[in-house]
């Protein structure tokens, strides 16, 4: 079974962005993993699903690194200065979502909007080349789609994590009891309400789950990645809530042997 990694911008939008973003006087990632700072051993991804909101006591007491997808702005109104961010994702509200700290190392795909680089000016940004499309590839990719936390597993690996835990990737949804949806906490909502509901449930412990088909398919596709790093690098996970990621990776990371499509070069695995 192959991954399937899909972007909703066209492609000649997607190579347009990446014309103009691959020249920036902006380093690459490499830089940073070979820069002279020691990591710990263990990092912690922070989403910005709704149930982050639960876990402030592990996130503010955490003694590893942490990566913030895209929730740089919600970490420091709780104390924290994620060590990096992540944005992979070219819609056009992506420079809206950028919250500058000068603390912050970010991580940043060369086929974004270019206003998102823009946006970064006088912070510490890296670009790197990513798998958005089916159809078109730029050079020396690092695999892991247009969704930021997936992207930020393979990320992690490369950095050399052994432990990689993660916190807020839901996948769905949460409502208040009058029906009113409540929002992920890093502004990543757009057009959320057109997409049609669905509930999924988790028999074995008796919970139903909010969430669209678009969720659902974030949620299989990180699945996947899991075990396909778990399996080859052998990272440990961990994974923070009753949600639908957390039930996806629980009920269905063993019922199958995954691997990355034909088309997703992982030799740069062998850096890490």
């Amino acid at each position: 079974m192959g991954i399937t990694l899909k972007c909703s911008i066209d492609d000649e939008t997607l190579k347009k962005y990446y014309e103009i973003n691959k020249d920036r006087k902006v380093p690459r990632i490499y830089k940073l993993k070979n820069s002279a700072r020691k990591r710990k051993d263990k990092v912690l991804i922070c989403a910005g699903g709704p149930s982050i909101r639960e876990f402030h006591p592990l996130i503010q007491n955490w003694k590893g690194d942490i990566f913030a997808s895209k929730t740089v702005e919600y970490l420091e109104n709780i104390g924290v200065t994620p060590h990096y961010c992540i944005h992979v994702d070219a819609g056009d509200n992506e420079p809206n979502r950028v919250w500058k700290n000068k603390k912050t190392n970010y991580l940043f795909s060369t086929q974004i909007k270019p206003e998102v680089f823009d946006v970064a000016q006088g912070c510490k940004v890296f670009k790197f080349n990513t798998l958005s499309s089916n159809t078109w590839t730029p050079p020396n990719v690092v695999a892991g789609g247009s969704n930021c936390t997936a992207q930020a597993l393979f990320l992690c690996t490369w950095l050399g994590y052994k432990e990689i835990h993660i916190t807020g990737f839901d996948c769905g949804f949460k409502e208040d009891p009058d029906g009113t949806m409540i929002l992920n906490v890093n502004r990543n909502n757009i057009n959320k309400s057109e997409n049609p509901r669905m509930v999924v449930s988790d028999d074995r412990k008796g919970i139903k789950f909010c969430t669209d088909a678009e969720y659902l398919g974030m949620a299989e596709e990180a699945a996947k990645v899991i075990q396909i790093l778990a399996r080859t690098k052998k990272i440990k996970f961990q994974a923070y809530g009753e949600s639908v990621f957390t039930s996806t990776v629980d009920n269905d990371i063993k019922k199958g042997s995954y691997s990355l499509g034909p088309g997703v070069p992982i030799k740069w695995l062998k850096a890490s």
